[in-house]
């Protein structure tokens, strides 16, 4: 996946409803390991510490972002839920996340290269 970002949050297995921990990787804004909860903004060009790396672009109004499970498997039942997720980012906000509806529209977006792509609100 080469260099990209985590969101840590909670997601409820769709097998017995209990939440557990999630590290969803994504690739959007500036890539370099950074770890991110709900509600948080999203770093751009490095802080201005390195000038690489950025994905997207800053202060979309709206995108939906391609987000990865580290760990899938409920601790609580062992069942294996979904990977995927729709990471949603308001003006670099990051502001929920849920499980991926529809992979095309991330490969019928041609600007993020499959990693995002802009919602019409």
């Amino acid at each position: 996946m080469g260099l990209f970002n985590i969101l840590k949050t909670e997601i409820g297995c769709s097998n017995c409803g209990e939440p557990f921990p999630a590290y969803i990787q994504f690739k959007f804004g500036h890539t370099r390991q950074l770890e991110y909860r709900l509600g948080e903004k999203l770093i751009w060009d490095g802080g201005g510490k390195w000038r690489t790396n950025d994905i997207g672009k800053p202060n979309l109004p709206a995108v939906n972002v391609y987000g990865i499970a580290e760990e899938s498997v409920c601790p609580h039942c062992s069942h294996s839920n979904e990977e995927e997720f729709d990471i949603r980012v308001d003006f670099d906000t990051i502001i929920s996340v849920k499980t991926m509806s529809d992979y095309k529209n991330y490969f019928d977006y041609k600007e993020g290269e499959g990693c995002y792509y802009e919602l019409n609100n």
